[in-house]
């Protein structure tokens, strides 16, 4: 198989997990963001001033909203990225799978077909 495989795909496979990672990290990071501002939405509520019609509340679920719609497009893309590569791979797989049954390749040709031999 060393002889059909190409180096271009495994790039390409590799270049879509590295985004995975990425986005991963990423929604690590939005997650921690989420956290942070949900807590301190919950200071505001125990507070005997908190009024959950003025500007700086709206403004603060506003930002919530906004990052959870972030980290779920993230985990959509990387749903998609992980079908693409199983895709990927599956079509590659059948193409090997026809090379080797259908001969469409045949080590002993050249370029320009089959070589003669010189008595």
């Amino acid at each position: 198989d060393k002889k059909y495989e190409s180096n271009y795909f495994g790039c390409q496979i590799a270049e879509a997990r590295c985004m995975i990672k990425t986005r991963k990290a990423q929604i690590e990071d939005l997650n921690f963001q989420i956290k942070t501002l949900k807590n301190f939405e919950n200071v505001l509520k125990n507070s005997k001033y908190y009024n959950p019609d003025s500007f700086e509340c709206r403004k603060l679920r506003k930002q919530i909203y906004a990052l959870k719609k972030q980290k779920q497009n993230l985990i959509d893309a990387n749903e998609q990225t992980n079908k693409n590569i199983a895709a990927s791979e599956e079509r590659r797989r059948e193409l090997l799978h026809q090379i080797h049954t259908k001969k469409l390749f045949d080590p002993q040709e050249t370029l320009f077909g089959t070589e003669d031999k010189e008595d």
